[in-house]
């Protein structure tokens, strides 16, 4: 398990209500969650320059939903891109590490 997992576990621990955002997720990293702690936008590719492209896209364009929680902390590669669709001001928006959660 890698550093972005174990601080999604933190992460997970501290808001014990959040979902997670993801552009998609290898489920053997994160056995620990349950399959509604987990919003994944996309699935993955084999080509990966093609998952850049997608997780970027995913991101901009399938978060809506993150208008709905009170608080955003975005994080990773992609998941600021998610920052517009939210509609949050920057008071409840925090930039964290990989993935995004929504509280």
């Amino acid at each position: 398990m890698g550093g972005a997992e174990k601080t999604t576990f933190v992460m997970q621990e501290a808001f014990p209500n959040s979902k997670i955002c993801v552009d998609f997720v290898n489920r053997n990293s994160f056995k620990k969650l349950g399959e509604t702690d987990i919003i994944e936008l996309g699935k993955p590719s084999t080509c990966q320059p093609l998952n850049a492209i997608k997780g970027i896209q995913n991101f901009k364009r399938k978060t809506d939903f993150l208008k709905g929680y009170d608080l955003v902390i975005y994080s990773g590669s992609y998941a600021p891109c998610a920052v517009t669709q939210s509609g949050k001001r920057e008071e409840s928006s925090i930039l964290s590490h990989n993935p995004a959660f929504c509280v």
